[in-house]
């Protein structure tokens, strides 16, 4: 229509629309259980590349809207709903346009994990297992670019440690099929001796994945290592000591098998 033209070539009016958009997208039950939301879905998609952030961010903001009110509606339109975050996330300078497009996964994650738990997976369309291969490449990425400071006291919310709670989330969706990746990653970053961020980020990915694997495959990958990362815990620098703890205490809370041996435990204290 000439209105929605209107809107499209002004920012402020299509801000305003998509803001619109975002708030009665959980009233829309019958138009989504009618699985007649495919336009709003499709026009939606078109505006998130758009040149204004905002209209982007709001994008954004719809699509996990929409994932998590409508998770069963949304099977025909995941491949451009993936397309489109991959290369935000990838590629879009603005870094909370980026984070929102993980936030995109996140939901997803979430839906998956509810779905799991109440109805023992039945209903699940299976989306992070049909994708886990790119989306942990992408998530390990996006934790790799993290650009914290040794002193930063507290962690800003942004690609990289959305990406580090995303990669929580699929642990526990994908299990055992997500460890050899982030343990070939944290391999890579771990074992530079001179380069503090490497070690730190190889031990956030670690950490993430604690829950949802099983117990056996964990301490065969990680038992070995457990020395190794025992002696992180002089490390130079303070931010992956404090991390080398978190790290520890992360396993104690859902894998304590892992430390709670002969050859481990006594080396903790």
């Amino acid at each position: 229509s000439d209105v929605y033209k209107r809107q499209e070539n002004d920012s402020s009016l299509m801000q305003i629309t998509m803001q619109a958009t975002y708030h009665s997208i959980e009233f829309a039950e019958n138009i989504f259980g009618k699985g007649e939301g495919g336009v709003i879905i499709e026009r939606i998609i078109k505006h998130g590349l758009n040149s204004d952030e905002e209209v982007r961010k709001k994008t954004m903001m719809c699509l996990a809207e929409i994932i998590r009110c409508y998770y069963d509606s949304v099977d025909k339109y995941m491949a451009p709903i993936s397309e489109l975050t991959s290369k935000i996330i990838k590629e879009d300078d603005d870094e909370e346009v980026a984070t929102l497009a993980i936030e995109v996964w996140c939901t997803v994650c979430e839906g998956e994990i509810e779905i799991y738990k109440r109805k023992n997976g039945e209903g699940c369309m299976n989306y992070i297992k049909d994708n886990k291969e790119s989306l942990i490449q992408l998530v390990l990425w996006c934790i790799s670019c993290s650009q914290i400071d040794e002193d930063d006291e507290i962690a800003h919310w942004n690609r990289s440690t959305a990406s580090g709670c995303c990669l929580s989330l699929m642990a526990q969706i994908l299990g055992d099929d997500i460890i050899q990746p982030v343990i070939e990653f944290a391999e890579g970053k771990i074992s530079n001796p001179t380069e503090w961020r490497d070690k730190y980020l190889g031990l956030l990915a670690l950490g993430a994945i604690l829950e949802g694997p099983t117990k056996e495959k964990l301490n065969e990958i990680l038992g070995p290592a457990m020395q190794a990362i025992i002696g992180l815990f002089t490390d130079e620098s303070r931010k992956v000591r404090e991390t080398v703890a978190w790290f520890f205490s992360k396993i104690a809370q859902n894998q304590a098998e892992i430390i709670g041996n002969e050859t481990v435990f006594p080396t903790l204290y």
